[in-house]
């Protein structure tokens, strides 16, 4: 129940802008924590979790020593998740 909510609400990210998205995303995030739900992977890595906005194209990415590092262009956070080669 809680998963379909946060996911109709990731699906609906890609129409809005600005601070709706903040929004939407703090939404999301309180959903998972009031159902005690782990999100998605592939959510938690769409938005920055500092300035809570999508990255989408303009994100910088760089791959190194085992890292994804991921530079977002609004707030210049970095956001470093482990990968395997």
């Amino acid at each position: 129940m809680a998963l379909d909510r946060v996911l109709y609400l990731y699906n609906s990210l890609e129409n809005s802008s600005g601070w709706d998205e903040t929004i939407r995303i703090d939404l999301i995030e309180r959903i998972g924590r009031r159902a005690d739900l782990t999100l998605p992977s592939h959510i938690k890595r769409a938005y920055c979790h500092s300035c809570k906005r999508l990255y989408r194209e303009n994100a910088r990415v760089r791959l190194r020593d085992g890292l994804i590092k991921i530079t977002c262009p609004y707030c210049g956070d970095i956001r470093r998740i482990k990968y395997r080669r």
